[in-house]
């Protein structure tokens, strides 16, 4: 289903949400966020109740957080309602559906990483320490788990150990830059010898065949 927007009024609408969401209010504008829901959520009222969302972003689209959008008839975020995925290209999402869908259970191997202790001067980003404790709540549900948080989560600890888990989830800071995606990194803990970055080229390198 089209839905014709100009690219930029949805410029527009993504740097006025994004400056909401910063506000010390804490509050999102809800305006802006029931504008975005309806363009690119449900323009139609087609979204049927529990279906899964998955998303193949493009441009501004990088941008927007799908899952705090607000549904502007029910005032309820988009992830209350829907599971939210992303994929980086129809093929790649093609491919993967084609293959056999993994099955995880409390068996599975997980790596939790959050609220790294990053260079604060190397990057001017605020501490998320909520995500920490994300992290280890996350770990919890699994009986196979390991947990990098604060001076722990550095980026070697992260090369070295990501091959070996069947989930790795990372609660911290991402990055983006939108001209140059080899730039686009994680913000980790520095090992003494790095800044901590970790490019989404460092990533694309890494055997995670099993993950």
């Amino acid at each position: 289903y089209r839905v014709p927007v100009s690219a930029s009024e949805l410029e527009d609408l993504v740097n006025r949400f994004h400056k909401s969401l910063l506000n010390e209010s804490g509050r999102p504008d809800s305006v802006v966020s029931g504008r975005l829901y309806r363009i690119l959520a449900d323009s139609a009222n087609r979204l049927q109740p529990g279906a899964d969302l998955i998303v193949i972003p493009d441009r501004w689209l990088h941008f927007v957080p799908f899952a705090a959008l607000q549904d502007p008839s029910t005032g309820r975020f988009l992830v209350r309602d829907h599971a939210v995925s992303y994929a980086p290209s129809a093929t790649l999402l093609l491919s993967s559906l084609a293959h056999p869908s993994q099955r995880f259970s409390r068996s599975a191997r997980v790596l939790a990483i959050g609220n790294p202790a990053f260079d604060q001067r190397a990057f001017q980003l605020p501490s998320l320490p909520a995500s920490e404790v994300e992290a280890r709540r996350i770990a919890s549900l699994y009986a196979d788990q390991n947990t990098l948080t604060g001076r722990d989560a550095t980026d070697t600890a992260l090369e070295h150990m990501a091959p070996n888990f069947d989930i790795i989830h990372f609660a911290g800071h991402a990055v983006v830059a939108r001209d140059a995606p080899q730039l686009s990194h994680l913000v980790l803990a520095s090992d003494g010898r790095s800044d901590g970055a970790v490019f989404s080229t460092d990533i694309a390198q890494w055997n995670l065949a099993r993950t």
